[in-house]
């Protein structure tokens, strides 16, 4: 297959907005700003996209100090691009680009270009500000103790809350770079930690993705488990930064997708279904009798409803009818002695416990 060729930028400014505004559809919500730069007497284009772009950063960090261009800065002047980027241009991050795709790709990830006169050079500005929500409550996994913070839709914020527990210099973030995605991916894990061989399986299959809009971490999790043979589920997604730092800390991996409060990890093992965050802020022996009381309940839904139809289907005369029948009425049943009376009713009422925590707080 050959490889598309790239459309480079010229020295016309005019060809290169124009070039800029077909690719984007002439969209509504796509602003030029014009002006002439002082004392250096060329034209600036300015394109941005509206409702992602903070208006007072582009009027703070790129048009007021166009404005303040004075005769003492411009003599000494080497080259337009190099004194705009390093003196003039505020913001803090901004970078140089000269191919349309990649131009046009920063502009809709929230970055202001700037097309300078006989310069085939634009200067990309971050400006982004995406519509985000406040730090919203968990939705699944709820807790009586531990935090009561979950992630929001902002990669970045996302990123924020990890950075904020885990105050380690091994920590590492790692960006996807696959050009068939779209989406904001980051990759975090800790340096030593992480198993090297499964890091780099992800990576791969990563690169192999072909879905240019990720819009939740099911997405990932169908791509990266699809050549595997097992049942059980293989990744773990939670929206509790507690959860997915507690997961990075002991090696594995977690992925960041922007757009969704969920974050995903891997890999998960069979057993972690069965804990709760509110095990890790409870100091008693009470926390392994819960977790074995979930598998203990989980291996009884299991197993009950095949033993209950095997005996009654199969071999019914290993259960007497007679015996049952009487046994119920009487009420003299091993089965049903006070003492498991009172074991099945606490077990019950220990899972009626639990569940408004995991409920939401409003129904509509």
């Amino acid at each position: 297959m050959e490889t598309a060729q790239k459309v480079l930028l010229t020295d016309s400014i005019s060809k290169n907005t124009e070039m800029i505004k077909v690719q984007l559809g002439h969209s509504s919500d796509l602003f030029e700003r014009e002006l002439v730069l002082p004392y250096l007497h060329r034209k600036v284009h300015l394109i941005y996209l509206d409702g992602i772009n903070d208006t007072s950063k582009i009027e703070d960090y790129i048009l007021s100090p166009l404005a303040a261009i004075s005769i003492k800065e411009e003599q000494s002047l080497i080259s337009v691009i190099d004194y705009l980027r390093l003196q003039v241009i505020q913001s803090i991050n901004i970078v140089t680009e000269t191919a349309k795709d990649k131009i046009v790709r920063m502009i809709l990830e929230g970055k202001t270009a700037i097309f300078i006169e006989e310069e085939a050079t634009c200067l990309l500005a971050d400006t982004a500000k995406w519509p985000e929500r406040s730090a919203p409550e968990p939705k699944v996994q709820r807790t009586s103790t531990g935090p009561d913070i979950a992630f929001n839709e902002n990669g970045t914020y996302n990123l924020s809350l990890i950075r904020k527990t885990i105050k380690n210099p091994l920590l590492r973030v790692e960006k996807v770079t696959n050009p068939n995605i779209q989406t904001s991916i980051s990759m975090v894990f800790i340096e030593g930690k992480v198993d090297k061989e499964i890091l780099n399986e992800v990576r791969k299959k990563m690169d192999k993705i072909n879905i240019p809009v990720i819009l939740d971490v099911n997405y990932l999790e169908e791509s990266l488990t699809d050549n595997t043979s097992s049942s059980f589920p293989l990744t773990l997604s939670s929206d509790r930064p507690d959860v997915v730092c507690a997961e990075v800390l002991s090696g594995k991996i977690a992925i960041i997708v922007d757009g969704t409060q969920f974050v995903l990890t891997l890999p998960s093992v069979f057993i972690q279904f069965f804990q709760s965050p509110d095990d890790y802020y409870i100091l008693n022996r009470s926390t392994h009798t819960r977790r074995l009381g979930r598998l203990f309940f989980f291996m009884l839904s299991v197993l009950f409803p095949g033993l209950y139809i095997s005996f009654t289907l199969y071999h019914p005369g290993l259960i007497p009818t007679s015996y049952w029948l009487g046994s119920l009425l009487k009420g003299k049943s091993f089965l049903f002695r006070p003492l498991l009376k009172y074991l099945y009713f606490f077990g019950s009422s220990s899972l009626l416990q639990k569940a408004p925590s995991v409920l939401l707080q409003e129904w509509y």
